[in-house]
């Protein structure tokens, strides 16, 4: 499985909608990608959409929270803690995660959004 790409709305410190490409390499056999950037850049956060992005709620027991939180909450915790802070103050209600990865030959794109509904994110 490689992934191709990225794309988030109003997730952590990526603000509006962000597209983020991972173009293959030469080799084809391999990919490995460096993350860099002051602390507070997003790095952690690309880490924490992808897991959300490909695993949903079956993420609860690998998200950053996990330890923080009972584990039953720790995904609404994680959820809550996502939205962008300056989306909210917007009025806007939704945060989303798009991972865009080939296997075996095959291009899939799993989308997962998230909607702010009074005290709690519904998906």
């Amino acid at each position: 499985m490689f992934i191709e790409r990225l794309a988030l709305r109003n997730f952590r410190a990526y603000e509006g909608t962000v597209d983020i490409s991972f173009p293959r390499s030469r080799a084809k056999s391999r990919n490995v990608y460096l993350l860099g950037g002051e602390n507070g850049a997003g790095k952690t956060s690309l880490l924490l959409a992808l897991t959300l992005g490909l695993y949903g709620r079956g993420s609860e027991g690998l998200a950053y929270s996990a330890g923080r939180r009972r584990h039953e909450q720790a995904y609404v915790w994680t959820l809550e803690e996502s939205f962008n802070r300056a989306a909210a103050a917007r009025g806007e209600d939704s945060m989303s995660v798009t991972v865009g990865f080939e296997a075996h030959g095959d291009r899939f794109d799993v989308q997962r959004e998230w909607w702010f509904d009074g005290p709690s994110f519904i998906e």
